[in-house]
């Protein structure tokens, strides 16, 4: 009987793991953690590192999400979007 080869590792994958456990263990929210996550940039700021904002994404972003979520049979989640009418 062949036994079955132990999966693959990614230590990329396993240090995210490892970073997400110490953060469910830290913080009881996504609120705490994004408390957290802005002071450090609050301070980091002030020590003078700057930020750069991320690049907006392509302007066919959307369609295709749309186009890869279909193929792979996923069914988007719809968003109750709030209009200025």
């Amino acid at each position: 009987m062949k036994e079955k080869p132990d999966p693959p590792t990614d230590p990329v994958l396993e240090e995210i793991y490892r970073m997400k456990a110490e953060f469910n263990a830290e913080f009881n929210s996504m609120e705490e953690l994004n408390a957290y996550l802005k002071e450090i940039e609050k301070r980091e700021k002030a020590r003078g590192r700057k930020y750069i904002p991320a690049p907006p994404p392509p302007p066919d972003f959307e369609k295709n999400i749309e186009k890869i979520y279909k193929e792979l049979g996923i069914k988007m989640k719809q968003e109750n979007k709030v209009s200025d009418a």
